[in-house]
């Protein structure tokens, strides 16, 4: 009998002195040498693929924190890339002779919907990590081809969601094609794979992510969506500006604890994260008139027409506080209250 096992990317030793991390899902360690001598009893034979050292520790190739069993021998090389397992004829017997706790740790192990491993789960190959790094040279390089590095990002996304990989990794893969179909003018496709980002970096593995993705993955959604236009609905709209408005807590310098100060519409750290990027800001504005939100969009240029004033870059500034006054005008008709009305007429005057 062959038995090897592996949790992430340690061989557990066969020798008595290696230590036990754990038993068997609120067994004690010693519940687990009885599951394992369970299976030897019923002279099953277990082959666990061995597992990389390149693999990720996070992500075991099964669920039970295996105790080595002295009776095994752990020598043997094994080729198998998937669990194998055969029952001998005399199981069924040697199952009769077993005490309540036996039978009952034999039918838990034996059991496929309890023993969770993926024989897909390994490292990339050589040829996958070389397709990888053409589509990246086609796309940030010199001898740029976007098209070519699309299709290439795609067979990289096909290979590591095929694999398991990281939920990080497989993140930034989406990012990075969101942008390819950003600059293919393919803004629809490119929101779908910011979608896709967003979604696992909001995931397990989420926080295994360079610090990086989360507010580029928020801020290339939003810009997906800003870039259709009016063409993009109501919720869309609303959906990209909370996208901008996680992007610039993200970014900020400050905790976002939603602080406000009297009669603010945004918290500090929202508009510490504004004054570190005006342009997008700007863009957040444009969102919320496409949302309706006139209000939020006329205070966002404000900010925005601030920020810009404060770096120094005039033209964009004025142009800033040009749609503040649109946003003003155009939300003119959303309240039936005629003091604040006015307030916006007034200032809607002074500033156009």
């Amino acid at each position: 009998q062959t038995m090897r096992f592996f949790a992430g990317s340690s061989q557990l030793s066969s020798s008595p002195s290696y230590p036990s991390t754990g038993g068997l899902d609120g067994y004690s360690s010693g519940s687990s040498l009885l599951a394992w001598t369970a299976i030897s009893l019923s002279q099953r034979r277990l082959r666990f693929a061995p597992r990389s050292s390149a693999v990720r520790n996070s992500r075991p190739s099964f669920v039970l924190n295996a105790v080595a069993h002295p009776d095994y021998d752990n020598s043997a090389s094994v080729a198998t890339t998937s669990i194998q397992s055969t029952t001998s004829s005399s199981s069924s017997s040697l199952l009769s002779d077993w005490n309540p706790l036996e039978k009952d740790i034999h039918n838990w192990l034996t059991s496929s919907s309890n023993i969770l491993l993926s024989d897909a789960t390994r490292p990339p190959s050589n040829e996958e990590i070389k397709t990888l790094q053409k589509a990246f040279a086609l796309f940030y390089g010199s001898d740029r081809n976007v098209e070519e590095a699309v299709n290439l990002l795609t067979k990289s996304i096909e290979s590591w969601e095929a694999t398991n990989q990281g939920g990080d990794e497989t993140a930034g893969l989406y990012r990075v094609r969101g942008d390819a179909y950003m600059e293919l003018t393919q803004p629809k496709l490119a929101a779908g794979d910011y979608s896709k980002s967003i979604e696992l970096l909001d995931g397990p593995d989420g926080n295994k992510a360079d610090p990086e993705e989360k507010p580029a993955s928020r801020l290339g959604h939003g810009r997906a969506i800003r870039s259709l236009g009016m063409a993009a609905t109501k919720e869309e709209a609303k959906s990209a500006s909370i996208d901008y408005a996680v992007y610039f807590s993200l970014v900020s310098r400050l905790d976002d604890d939603n602080d406000k100060e009297a009669g603010a519409m945004f918290s500090e750290a929202i508009i510490d994260g504004i004054q570190r990027n005006p342009y997008a800001a700007w863009e957040w504005g444009m969102v919320n008139r496409v949302a309706g939100d006139y209000d939020a969009a006329a205070e966002v240029h404000r900010l925005a027409a601030k920020a810009f004033e404060e770096i120094g870059d005039k033209p964009r500034a004025v142009i800033s506080a040009m749609d503040q006054g649109i946003d003003l005008a155009a939300g003119l008709g959303e309240s039936n209250d005629s003091k604040d009305n006015g307030a916006k007429l007034t200032m809607a005057k002074k500033i156009l």
